[in-house]
């Protein structure tokens, strides 16, 4: 059973609701109740359908996250740290 209410909108959201029901040929409550559900999250905001796809993974000698086209960049990184621990600033 659906409750009866009485809402106050701005003038621009007013205008847009009744464009979106005309639009989606739709009553402005039916509508109202739509765009509630999906901003109280009881809803789900239909979408484009997107193409399913795969990651291919393999094997490689490194651990998970190691970059091994950016290997120069960390040992670069490390000879910074180890000359500042042998370095410190005055």
């Amino acid at each position: 059973m659906m409750q009866r209410t009485t809402i106050s909108m701005k003038p621009q959201i007013a205008s847009q609701v009744y464009e979106y029901a005309k639009r989606k040929k739709m009553s402005v409550s039916s509508v109202i109740n739509e765009l509630l559900g999906i901003a109280i999250g009881i809803e789900k905001q239909e979408g484009p359908e997107r193409a399913s796809y795969e990651i291919r993974t393999f094997r490689s000698g490194f651990l998970t996250g190691v970059d091994p086209d950016r290997l120069k960049d960390a040992l670069y990184e490390m000879d910074i740290e180890e000359y500042q621990v042998g370095h410190p600033r005055r």
